[in-house]
C-alpha cells in the first residue's frame, strides 16, 4: 500500500514513524510551509528515511495536484495538517484519504479539541480516526477511542495521551 502522509508536530512526527517501522510504503511526506527541519518535524524524518518531501504553502495548487497524481497513491494520512485540503486533492487518493483528529466528532470539530476538553471541564476525550470529505472535521467516523481526563491533567497530558495512542 502507497501512502502519502501529512503532518507537523511532535504526534505527526510520532505516527509517520510508526509507518515506518511497521515498514509501509511512505511515497511522499508533506509538511506545513513553515515547517522547520528540526529534530521531531516529519521532512526531518523523511530525509532521515530518503523519501521525497515537499511543503507546499497551498497544498491545493496544481503543481502539488500534479505530483500526487503520478504517485499512485493508495492513502492518503492527515496526521496534525493543519491546511484544509480540497475535493480535488481529496479525490487523488485510490482508496481514501484519513485525518487522525484529537477530539469526539462531530461535537468537537476544528482545531484545539483537547484544549477545549480542559476548558469545558470534560472528564474524558476522544481520539478520532475520519474519511476526509469537503467539510472540516465531517467525514465519517472509522474509529475512535475514549480517555479518561484526571482532575490534575494538563494539556501535556493529554497531548501525551494522543502521541501515544494515534501511532497505535
Amino acid at each position: 500500500m502507497k501512502i502519502v502522509f501529512w503532518g507537523k508536530g511532535f504526534r505527526s512526527f510520532c505516527c509517520l514513524e510508526k509507518l515506518l517501522e511497521l515498514k509501509y510504503d511512505i511515497v511522499l511526506v508533506v509538511g506545513h510551509d513553515n515547517d522547520r527541519r528540526d529534530k521531531y518535524s516529519v521532512l526531518t524524518l523523511a530525509d532521515k528515511y530518503k523519501i521525497k518531501s515537499i511543503n507546499p504553502t497551498n497544498p491545493n495548487n496544481l503543481e502539488t495536484e500534479n505530483l500526487l497524481k503520478t504517485l499512485g497513491a493508495d492513502l492518503f494520512v492527515l496526521g496534525g495538517y493543519g491546511h484544509i485540503i480540497k475535493q480535488n486533492i481529496i479525490d487523488i487518493a485510490k482508496i481514501m484519504t484519513i485525518n487522525l483528529h484529537g477530539g469526539k466528532l462531530p461535537d468537537s470539530r476544528g482545531s484545539s479539541p483537547l484544549n477545549w476538553a480542559l476548558i469545558n471541564g470534560k472528564d474524558s476525550v476522544t481520539l478520532s480516526i475520519i474519511q476526509v470529505d469537503s467539510g472540516v472535521d465531517t467525514g465519517p467516523v472509522i474509529l475512535d477511542r475514549s480517555f479518561d481526563v484526571k482532575i490534575n491533567d494538563t494539556i501535556f497530558d493529554l497531548h501525551k495521551i494522543a502521541n501515544k495512542a494515534f501511532p497505535e
